[in-house]
């Protein structure tokens, strides 16, 4: 009963579909297959043993044998089965088995079915490839000394980087390390960011390592942006005296510094509801900076619609 059926090898006649095999009374093991005629479709195997009706089958035909009872789920079967079938012989040699003839209804079948039952065991690829253990693991690296060749000093403070990462994503980051920086007692390259928060900073290397944008209140107010971190350090990094609405331009400035675009799209998306009478010029005027055409053109949006309607 714990036998593993598998791999049909087949002679058939003029006669198709799914069926079952076994020896027919009511004590031999079966093979059911739902498949049934032309338009009904196949169904899932089940292997039977004598004693019973049949379980219910995918299409609305009586079973070929009588006898055939309940399912038992623990057969796995390649290659094409034998029609539905009573009568038939089913004999086994070595790891062979047999089966010929049969009938089903009034029709009687002359055809030939061979089943290995200890086929070659299948060769499954069930690991990850490589580049779907980069985006699960290089998370791990954020901010992390370990395996670290360059440091950023922001506001005095560090921020660890490995080049290659930040070379993958960023045009700009690969120009900055080919041209050489000044290198450290521990070896790594050192490079100053000006004219930056720590924060915002930290906020852009958490996504080049995660793949996910800051979540910025851009309502909120001054030390209260409501940023988040990965790391759960979101209260550090959106610190800084900082609003919401500075914190996602800052973003936007530096996306487009180091040539993320995706965070841009991102920041300009972020921005987009913030548009109104009192913000639009200023915020043309930020997107005209930054090469944020989409935040631009709502501006021009809001300008050429909106206030319109105000006048």
């Amino acid at each position: 009963e714990g036998m593993r059926f598998a791999d049909w090898r087949s002679y058939p006649d003029r006669h198709g579909g799914g069926g079952s095999y076994g020896r027919g009374g009511g004590g031999g093991y079966r093979r059911t297959y739902g498949l049934g005629p032309p338009g009904y479709g196949p169904g899932p195997p089940m292997m039977t043993r004598g004693g019973g009706p049949a379980g219910p089958l995918p299409y609305p035909s009586s079973s070929a044998n009588p006898n055939d009872e309940d399912a038992v789920s623990a057969v796995y079967v390649t290659g094409d089965p034998p029609g539905k079938r009573a009568g038939h012989t089913a004999t086994g040699v070595g790891r062979r088995i047999y089966v010929f003839g049969g009938s089903c209804g009034t029709d009687y079948l002359n055809d030939f079915f061979v089943l290995d039952t200890d086929p070659p065991p299948a060769v499954r690829i069930s690991e990850p490839p490589s580049p779907a253990l980069y985006a699960s693991r290089l998370r791990h690296f954020y901010n992390d000394e370990e395996f670290s060749d360059v440091t950023f000093l922001v506001e005095g403070r560090e921020v660890h980087g490995h080049k290659l990462v930040l070379s993958t994503v960023s045009d700009c980051f690969r120009a900055m390390f080919m041209t050489g920086f000044r290198e450290s007692g521990s070896g790594r390259a050192t490079i100053e960011i000006p004219n930056c928060t720590y924060g915002t900073f930290l906020m852009m290397m958490e996504y080049v390592y995660t793949g996910r944008p800051p979540c910025i209140n851009i309502y909120a107010d001054d030390g209260e942006t409501g940023t988040s971190s990965q790391d759960g350090s979101g209260g550090g990094i959106g610190g800084g005296g900082e609003s919401g609405m500075d914190r996602a331009i800052s973003l936007l400035e530096l996306s487009d510094q180091f040539f993320l675009y995706n965070l841009k799209q991102s920041m300009e998306a972020l921005l987009q509801p913030a548009v109104n009478e009192g913000t639009h010029l200023f915020l043309r005027q930020v997107a005209q900076k930054t090469n944020a055409a989409q935040l631009e053109g709502y501006c021009r949006y809001f300008e050429r619609n909106l206030l319109d309607q105000n006048v």
